[in-house]
């Protein structure tokens, strides 16, 4: 009996000695209940504290510091809103953790919110899930952060910003499973790179949608069965962009922009455009390609309506209808050109002095190049066209126009030129020009051949 009792107390013992050092594990953290709470003196939430419970807004005038490893559940529809400074300092193996306490009914919290902000704030390795908006930036006065973070199930918005004047760098930035991307508005000095979207659900989400946004730069950015949407912005840089969809048209719309400069952007898919760009000026496109993206091909590839110095440096361009629609958009210049199996390869429409320089057209069931009363100082050069129903197409309206396309073209096996309804024009053709047809053009000059009234 004595001996059963002693192996019971020792028993009793080891088991304390286990728990007393589980305590005393660094592994080990409490749990913190914060807010409703008005911090207007630095605070640090620790991972000794964590995880932290937020049962009421948090406002902060002065720094909050948030440890690597912490986490913050939020327990209803409650933010922390800066006034100040936010530094949440995760790290690869120690991220923080922004979420709601109930898993169960979905409920959505609040946001992290920047309001005028007075002290520079970062973000670093954290994940935000099941916010109303995850970030959401309104006029801050400081620069703000943001890396290594992914946003998953937001009700409405990854990151929102508006009248933003500050420095705002999001780096590694990841949307997933949201309502939309990112919208700013009203905002400038905004620099984003490898920023990244999955699986939006809004019927009509944007990826990406800027509104009167200036001086900015978006790189590597990567928007899988979305788009992006740029209205009325000015001073902006982008590269390395990559969208596609077999529901949206527009994958990139540009719309009343000036100063826009395009390096690199692949756009596959889209029911109606690939490429928009709509009453703007000086926008610049080094590169362009559109492809078809699961069978599904854009109407038209690329349209470019009312918008002033437009220039393309490259194009690989596939499409039902056109691969490149020129609309009132006088001034284009064109180069290295590549459409293939597209019905019509370039169309011009009250787009004079078009300057289009190499390129290959094929495979156009239609014509390689219409100008539809486009023709006046207009010059097509080093193009080549191989298996279409016409090389050349000039159609005019009574107007007399001066087009050249006598340097470096080559037309293998097609009609070459047709010209219709365009008195008084003067064609410069490509040498060795087999067939040409003239239709209610009177006065017509092709080279030193005078076409007659018809």
């Amino acid at each position: 009996m004595q001996r059963g009792t002693r192996v019971l107390r020792l028993a009793l013992l080891v088991l304390l000695a286990l728990a007393a050092l589980a305590l005393l594990s660094p592994s080990a953290s409490a749990s913190t209940v914060v807010g409703p709470a008005f911090y207007n003196t630095d605070q640090t939430w620790t991972f000794a504290g964590s995880p932290y419970y937020v049962r009421g807004a948090i406002l902060v005038s002065a720094n909050l510091t948030i440890g690597p490893g912490v986490d913050v559940f939020f327990d209803g529809p409650h933010s922390i809103l800066i006034f100040g400074g936010l530094h949440a300092l995760g790290n690869l193996s120690a991220p923080v953790r922004f979420a709601s306490n109930n898993t169960v009914t979905v409920p959505q919290w609040g946001s992290l919110t920047f309001q005028g902000t007075i002290y520079d704030s970062e973000v670093l390795n954290a994940s935000v899930d099941r916010p109303t908006v995850a970030f959401e930036f309104q006029q801050p006065s400081a620069n703000i952060t943001v890396s290594d973070v992914a946003v998953t199930r937001a009700e409405t918005y990854g990151l929102r910003a508006a009248y933003s004047r500050a420095n705002i760098a999001l780096y590694n930035f990841l949307v997933e499973d949201s309502a939309n991307g990112a919208l700013i508005d009203n905002s400038s000095n905004v620099r984003m790179t490898a920023y990244r979207t999955a699986n939006l659900t809004d019927p009509g989400e944007f990826a990406l949608e800027l509104v009167t946004v200036e001086s900015s730069d978006f790189r590597s950015l990567d928007f899988p069965g979305s788009r992006i949407q740029v209205t009325s912005c000015k001073w902006l840089n982008f590269s390395d962009v990559r969208a596609n969809s077999s529901v949206f048209g527009r994958g990139f719309a540009l719309e009343g922009s000036d100063t826009v400069n395009i390096t690199r952007i692949r756009l596959d898919g889209y029911t109606s455009y690939a490429f928009y760009s709509e009453v703007s000026s000086s926008v610049s496109v080094a590169s362009l390609a559109v492809a078809a993206h699961t069978g599904t091909f854009p109407d038209t590839a690329a349209y470019v309506l009312s918008t002033q110095a437009f220039s393309l440096s490259f194009a690989a361009l596939r499409a039902r209808s056109v691969g490149l629609d020129l609309g009132a958009s006088p001034g284009a210049v064109l180069d290295h050109i590549d459409v293939n199996g597209t019905p019509t390869g370039l169309a011009a429409h009250l787009s004079d002095q078009l300057q289009l320089d190499s390129g290959t057209i094929g495979n156009a069931s239609n014509v390689a190049v219409r100008l539809s009363l486009s023709g006046s100082g207009s010059a097509v050069r080093n193009l080549q066209v191989f298996l279409a129903a016409l090389a050349f197409q000039v159609l005019g309206g009574g107007d007399d126009y001066n087009v050249d396309f006598s340097v470096g073209n080559r037309i293998d096996g097609v009609p070459v030129l047709g010209i219709y309804n365009a008195p008084n024009t003067v064609i410069a053709p490509a040498s060795g020009f087999s067939w040409v047809y003239v239709w209610g053009s009177p006065n017509t000059r092709v080279a030193t051949f005078l076409v007659g009234p018809s």
